[in-house]
């Protein structure tokens, strides 16, 4: 069987310039592809408010790419304390509550430990917290929803025990506006209604 490998042969006094041919080749093609991909960028761009039939499925993938990596921008920009302005796309400071170019107040909550945080303060917020504890700041967090406000209640225990549970647990208090229960002893406002405890 004859080997079809055109750089065969070791003693082949051409294998320099066969080398050479294949590297150039390789070059070409390279330069054929980013040439096929720039002419593909501007047709994609020059026909994306109005894409034609046959490369529907092409347009709506390369759009949905193009989102998910912008928000693996954004999830990378924040991770590294910078947060984008969703009005001007100015960068700010993950600490700072308003855009340093527009005053356009910034979207974010801060978690880069994995916890959802107030993004004025930095304290946790528990899920369902429409205002930040500590600061009163208002959170993006939505309202609890009104089946888990409706848990069952449970069974009261025998007086004995209680009065052990309550010596060995700290006093839970109640917000005098709202009836909810606070979960930090340093609050000073409300998680619930924002109102001044």
């Amino acid at each position: 069987m004859r080997n079809n490998n055109v750089n065969a042969g070791l003693n082949n006094p051409a294998a320099g310039e066969i080398s050479d041919l294949q590297r150039q080749m390789q070059e070409g093609n390279a330069r054929v592809n980013a040439i096929y991909n720039a002419i593909g960028e501007k047709y994609y761009n020059a026909n994306k408010g109005s894409v034609p039939s046959e490369y529907e499925a092409e347009f709506a993938e390369i759009s949905q790419i193009n989102e998910s990596n912008h928000n693996r921008l954004l999830r990378i920009k924040f991770l590294n304390g910078v947060v984008v302005c969703t009005k001007c796309q100015a960068d700010n400071s993950v600490e700072s509550t308003f855009c340093s170019v527009c005053g356009e107040k910034l979207p974010h909550v801060r978690e880069l430990d994995g916890v959802n945080r107030c993004s004025r303060c930095g304290k946790p917020l528990s899920p369902g917290q429409l205002f930040c504890g500590v600061c009163g700041c208002p959170t993006a967090n939505k309202p609890r929803q009104a089946a888990e406000e409706e848990a069952p209640a449970e069974e009261a225990a025998p007086a004995e025990s209680a009065a052990s549970v309550a010596e060995s647990t700290p006093a839970v208090s109640k917000c005098p506006h709202c009836g909810a229960v606070l979960d930090a002893s340093d609050a000073v406002f409300c998680p619930e209604c924002g109102e001044r405890i």
